[in-house]
């Protein structure tokens, strides 16, 4: 068996993910629904399990994180802020 043979006849789903978007604008439409509820969903379950009480969050030395956060000079010369978190003790 060639290869465009194995290729033709292996095609299936994948032809379908990686058509592109004017050719299956059902299936893009849903892929994109999909990864939207997705994202969605995860967002709202870390929300929900960080609301619980099950977790809890401590910030040191917040004034110093949001006085960084809020320099525009520092934006301006694209400088970030790095964060980081330690193991729980």
């Amino acid at each position: 068996m060639k290869l465009s043979q194995r290729k033709t006849r292996n095609a299936g789903i994948f032809s379908m993910i990686d058509a592109k978007p004017n050719s299956q604008p059902l299936l893009v439409s849903m892929t994109r629904l999909l990864s939207s509820v997705t994202v969605a969903a995860t967002g709202l379950l870390c929300k929900a399990f960080l609301n619980s009480g099950l977790c809890s969050i401590t910030v040191n030395n917040l004034h110093i994180l949001l006085d960084a956060i809020r320099d525009d000079e520092r934006r301006r010369r694209g400088q970030g802020v790095v964060t980081g978190m330690s193991p729980a003790s």
